[in-house]
């Protein structure tokens, strides 16, 4: 009997955290899989089950995948964290639309993370010495394309992991709320590591 509790207690300790982390389309997918070998690489216990919600809006978005958790979560159980990843660029537009992605999101305890101000622009800031650099959005894939020519849409996860590093990230969350917070969501970083930086400054 003793066995068996103590058994529970270990697999109740190293169970692997559940994240939900929703996605606009393949892009973002891809962007999850790095996000996952990273977290490997870190030693982080925890599984990102990635959701493609195939375009649309950003309410649009938001509810497909909130319709996900919800079946996903009455079979394996909650989440620890519900992440969406959406480009920056379009909220304007849908806000005033009257399409506000943030109202939709709050039901289900959802973080919307922006990507600034698409994920072509967020991948330019992972280049070092770029992290601060918000460009416009119809000049992303130009100016990605002159210093990663090979940058391709439909690029495999494999040469995200070849070519970033978890440092890359770290460095635009020190310029970047959204991303801070994912990473704080990931484990990644601390709340003492953001607050000593912060002293420091």
């Amino acid at each position: 009997m003793g066995f068996q509790i103590l058994a529970k207690e270990y697999t109740k300790q190293n169970a692997k955290r559940r994240i939900f982390v929703g996605a606009e389309g393949k892009s973002e997918i891809t962007l999850t899989a790095w996000l996952q070998q990273i977290c490997d690489d870190a030693g982080l216990a925890l599984h990102l089950d990635q959701f493609n919600a195939r375009g649309g809006d950003a309410v649009a978005i938001v509810r497909k995948c909130k319709g996900r958790i919800r079946t996903s979560s009455n079979r394996l159980g909650k989440y620890d964290h519900r992440v969406i990843l959406l480009d920056s660029d379009r909220l304007e537009n849908d806000i005033g639309k009257g399409r506000d992605p943030t109202l939709y999101a709050e039901e289900e305890n959802i973080n919307l993370i922006y990507l600034e101000p698409n994920i072509e622009g967020f991948y330019f800031r992972l280049h070092k010495g770029n992290e601060e650099k918000i460009l416009e959005a119809n000049k992303t894939v130009k100016e990605l394309k002159k210093i990663w020519p090979e940058y391709g849409k439909n690029l495999p996860s494999i040469d995200l992991i070849d070519k970033f590093t978890v440092e890359d990230i770290k460095r635009v969350a020190q310029f970047d709320k959204n991303i801070e917070k994912l990473l704080l969501i990931l484990g990644l970083l601390k709340k003492s590591q953001i607050d000593n930086t912060t002293s420091q400054d």
